[in-house]
């Protein structure tokens, strides 16, 4: 019992630390993150915040893990959407544009954006398991129209690079956060007509929250 309890309070503290990286990277960029700041924000001992990461890097790393979960969470949740494959395909799309503006901090650690040097990890398993809910709406969607699923990872990887750099030049004042997202909601719904060589879908993707 007073072992459980004990990793209960290190599993908070953890999360607080985590939690007021975040917070200070919203208020000044990652740049700005430091170690020491993280000590202050949570009222705790610089030295004693090492017992739970050795390094800034170390703390990154938790936190790009803790992005590709919830990141996973939210793919999974657009391809399990009770609709036509279409749809789900156009849900997943969704998510590529509307995770970074939800997890901003997250994005940026994830992808080396804000300030923050780009985190070298294994994380591919964590990586693979992102992509793999909509590479399972894309390749379902491929072979009910005749095509090779086996090229929905390849077809994925492409989208989201067109998604990803349109978040980019929107984060960097680009495009306002309305032409970015009617421009992510256009490309998923050509996406989804390539992908089928179908007619193209019709705009239910308009008025997608930005």
């Amino acid at each position: 019992m007073v072992g459980q309890k004990r990793q209960r309070r290190r599993d908070l503290t953890r999360e607080r630390i985590l939690a007021a990286a975040i917070e200070i990277a919203h208020e000044g960029g990652w740049s700005g993150v430091t170690m020491r700041k993280i000590a202050d924000r949570i009222d705790y001992s610089h030295p004693a915040l090492y017992a739970y990461f050795a390094t800034k890097e170390d703390l990154l790393v938790a936190l790009l893990r803790q992005g590709l979960a919830l990141y996973r969470g939210a793919m999974q949740a657009a391809a399990d959407t009770p609709a036509s494959l279409e749809e789900r395909a156009l849900a997943v799309n969704a998510v590529l544009w509307e995770f970074p503006w939800r997890h901003p901090e997250l994005y940026q650690v994830m992808h080396g954006l804000g300030g923050v040097a780009f985190v070298r990890a294994d994380t591919r398993a964590e990586e693979r398991a992102t992509v793999e809910p909509a590479v399972g709406v894309v390749g379902a969607l491929l072979a009910r129209h005749g095509r090779d699923a086996g090229d929905a990872l390849r077809l994925c990887t492409l989208h989201w690079c067109l998604i990803h750099g349109l978040v980019t030049l929107t984060m960097a004042g680009r495009f306002s956060r309305e032409e970015g997202a009617a421009l992510a909601a256009q490309a998923g719904r050509d996406a989804v007509t390539a992908w089928t060589g179908s007619r193209p879908v019709a705009d239910q993707a308009e008025g997608a929250p930005a």
